[in-house]
């Protein structure tokens, strides 16, 4: 299924691989010998035979003239090609008798990729893993500011740091980093910092070197890093020791728990520092998490004057806060995320007060960035998910620091979150998930989105069009991409969808489900359109583009329908068997199929194949002039009005059919190859099950869990 063209050979035609050997016995009629020779009619794909009548001067006998033994012998019917050592051996004509034996001249051919049923196999493709582009979990991210989005800076376990330049993503060299990566902040141009459970580190043109923090007692592991300048910022430790480094250059400590208010032990998350104009030493600076026993409630630490004196506030309604961030004013108050789904205003005070941004939905709120100081400011907010219940968002907070205002931006689907701790024309935002480690990392404004991977969707289908690719996840999500970008478009599905199948034009993309629904889905829109069908079908499980005005759906109970890009028209099938996978390779070429069921449309008309194999079929192929399907255990070829049993594997998945001796699948976490007799193992690694499969142009393409695509060509 999917687009046009998925793995059909471009410029084929029904008779090719059809060999006519097969003609009727020959036979004497009198002293007349006949014959037959065979043709493959290109308009059905099947062969025809001659009848050729040869008189027998002495008699005829058994079919054969008595007395020369090549008298009445026609060598017009040159064997099948045929596979010597690594070279494919074809016959072509005059044949010639000796002996009442026909002979043929013959040509061998060396085949570099070896030889299947008479012809040489293709070198098989070279795949390699293009999605996701970051492969390792993430625990933090930043943006250079200024950058727009095009410096970026993923950080995760042991040791693992990727870059974004604007167009792909790069391993980092770790340099001395160890251990696992908490924290990355950018402070300048190609400036910043980098906290691991071993210190704190700096990356410069210059490289990565090791931050000498003064020894102290009873200090935690390290676990954020921020500020205002590459000679302005804090760090802070899981028990509340800030690290502080100022213009003068030298890093001062406080150990905390020296203010009246204190109410120790702390258990701290983060740190934020923010520049404040007119304020005695120009910033604020403030960590958080929780704090007290045996009771702990959220908190927020402050540094109340330039003596070093750090007091904090709680809010005994929850256990920790989750986050802090500027609030909308320029006076230094701040925004404190709560574990739950809210944000309260805490104040150049050290004080929670009772203004609140209006209800947020989702989880903890995770991560706050305010934008670069102006006239208008605004803060970014985000909220995890609470999974089976809530979802989690992007919020955009405007308006005036009394009367906050909230815009909803985005969606958060996975199992944890990272922001960008700087804005630079939006945010950039960490959507993993945590079953398989791999993220989607997407750079969000307050319009727009652009994706830079895509690691957190499982892909369950994909189709190429003239000037890009789609790929569909089990919701519904679709992923578009331009060929001449580096970036993504993500539309997400507005509610829960049992996705299916996906096929894509030359402007819009139609995409199926399980819940008998299909929609239509245009590259330059958020917008999904349901389609309209006279009656409601069944489930649907696949679909394909013949062209801009050629689909067809199949589904359940026999349900099979044509889309001309306006109209749905049932198809008659005479069948109610469940349709599992429909091809359109062509205008007015189509192959539907089901267990015990193929269906092939011809002249206009629906007319199913005899004698179909037994097995369950889950996928099915029109290359040429002739059908492949495959399911589990299952693998068949019909041409010559003849099913052939192929080769076959427990999983065939996203099967991708290129000719006779030439087919691509996943199977598992493998990339499968068929060369015309067997089925090998393609020598890649592949880290999640591959379930879908497409041609774009000369590449196959295989995707499937944890974002992983690959390519081959």
């Amino acid at each position: 299924s999917g687009t046009a063209g998925g793995g059909t050979a471009g410029g084929s035609s029904l008779c090719d691989g059809v060999v006519c050997n097969m003609p009727p016995a020959s036979f004497c009629n009198g002293s007349v010998l006949i014959t037959f020779s065979g043709a493959c009619n290109p308009q059905t794909g099947a062969c025809t035979y001659t009848q050729m009548n040869t008189g027998c001067p002495q008699a005829c006998v058994n079919g054969m003239c008595v007395g020369d033994p090549c008298a009445g012998v026609t060598c017009t019917t040159p064997p099948p090609p045929t596979c010597v050592g690594g070279s494919a051996v074809t016959f072509s004509l005059p044949g010639t008798c000796a002996g009442g034996s026909c002979s043929y001249p013959q040509m061998s051919t060396p085949c570099p990729g070896g030889c299947a049923s008479g012809a040489c196999v293709p070198v098989s493709a070279t795949f390699t893993q293009v999605l996701p582009r970051v492969r390792h979990a993430i625990t933090a991210i930043d943006q250079e500011p200024g950058s727009g989005g095009d410096d970026v800076i993923a950080v995760g376990p042991a040791g693992n740091a990727s870059r974004w330049n604007g167009a792909q993503w790069a391993a980092m060299p770790q340099g001395p980093m160890a251990g696992n990566l908490q924290s990355v902040w950018f402070s300048g141009t190609n400036i910043g910092y980098v906290v691991a459970d071993n210190g704190l580190y700096r990356f410069s043109n210059a490289g990565i070197v090791r931050v000498n923090l003064p020894m102290v007692t009873g200090a935690g592991r390290l676990v954020d890093v921020h500020g205002i300048s590459d000679t302005n910022y804090a760090v802070v430790d899981e028990v509340g020791i800030i690290y502080r480094r100022e213009a003068d250059g030298g890093i001062t400590v406080n150990a905390g728990n020296v203010g009246s208010r204190d109410k120790p032990p702390y258990r701290m998350r983060g740190v934020a520092m923010e520049a404040v104009a007119g304020s005695s030493y120009g910033s604020r600076l403030r960590y958080w998490g929780s704090c007290g026993t045996p009771s702990p409630a959220g908190c927020v630490v402050f540094q109340a004057s330039t003596n070093g004196t750090y007091y904090d506030d709680r809010d005994s309604t929850v256990a920790t806060v989750r986050s802090v961030g500027p609030s909308l004013d320029t006076n230094g108050d701040a925004w404190a995320g709560l574990e739950t789904a809210r944000v309260r205003r805490y104040t150049t005070n050290g004080d929670f007060d009772s203004v609140q941004v209006p209800p947020i939905d989702g989880g903890a709120v995770v991560a706050m960035t305010g934008a670069a100081p102006s006239a208008t400011r605004a803060t970014f907010v985000l909220t995890a998910p609470i999974m089976t219940s809530k979802l989690g968002n992007l919020y955009r907070i405007t308006g005036m620091a009394s009367a906050p205002q909230v815009d909803p931006l985005m969606n958060v689907f996975y199992g944890y979150q990272a922001m960008s701790k700087t804005e630079s024309s939006g945010v950039i935002v960490v959507d993993m998930n945590t079953s398989t480690g791999a993220s989607t990392i997407t750079r969000r404004g307050a319009i727009a989105n652009e994706v830079l991977d895509l690691g957190a969707e499982d892909w369950v289908a994909g189709a190429a069009f003239a000037t890009g690719s789609v790929l569909m996840n089990g919701y519904g999500d679709v992923a578009i991409r331009n060929n001449a970008s580096s970036t993504f478009v993500l539309r997400r599905f507005p509610f829960d969808l049992s996705a299916t199948d996906i096929a894509a034009g030359s402007t819009f993309a139609v995409l199926t489900s399980k819940d008998g629904l299909a929609y239509r889905l245009p590259y330059n829109s958020s917008t999904f359109s349901a389609l309209s069908f006279a009656v409601e079908p069944g489930a649907l499980n696949a679909v394909c583009q013949a062209s801009d005005f050629e689909w067809y759906l199949a589904g359940e109970s026999g349900g099979l329908f044509r889309y001309d890009a306006t109209t749905i028209t049932p198809q008659v099938t005479m069948t109610s068997a469940t349709f599992t996978d429909v091809d359109c390779p062509a205008a007015g070429s189509a192959v539907a199929c089901g267990t015990g069921t193929v269906l092939r449309l011809a002249g206009g008309s629906w007319s199913a194949l005899p004698n179909v194999p037994a097995g369950a079929i889950t996928s099915c192929r029109l290359v040429g002039g002739a059908v492949y399907i495959a399911g589990p255990n299952l693998f068949a070829r019909f041409a010559n009005n003849t099913w052939s049993t192929l080769a076959s594997r427990p999983v065939l998945n996203g099967l991708v059919v290129r000719s006779s001796n030439e087919a691509y699948a996943g199977s598992n976490n493998a990339v499968v190859r068929f060369d015309g007799t067997s089925w090998s193992v393609v020598p890649v690694a592949v880290p999640q099950a591959l379930l879908a499969g497409f041609s774009m142009g000369p590449r196959v393409v295989l995707a499937g869990a944890g974002g992983v695509v690959m390519e081959g060509q």
